[in-house]
């Protein structure tokens, strides 16, 4: 069921997760990072999220 809303998110133009709401990027994504985000920021990356096992996604949610 996640991966479902990961590729639903992703088919609606997102690209990161930033402290738990969907960004648009426009560009080069790790750029994006390293200039716009803090250290202590929670981001996950869909494309990345997206190559997980469902297992290693539960893990991530559940954390």
């Amino acid at each position: 069921m996640i991966r479902e809303l990961i590729v639903e998110t992703v088919k609606k133009g997102y690209h990161i997760l930033y402290n738990g709401e969907p960004k648009k990027v426009v560009g080069n994504i790790n750029e994006y990072l390293q200039t716009h985000i803090h250290e202590k920021s929670s981001i996950y990356i869909f494309s990345e999220l997206l190559n997980m096992t469902d297992e290693e996604l539960n893990i991530l949610i559940s954390k």
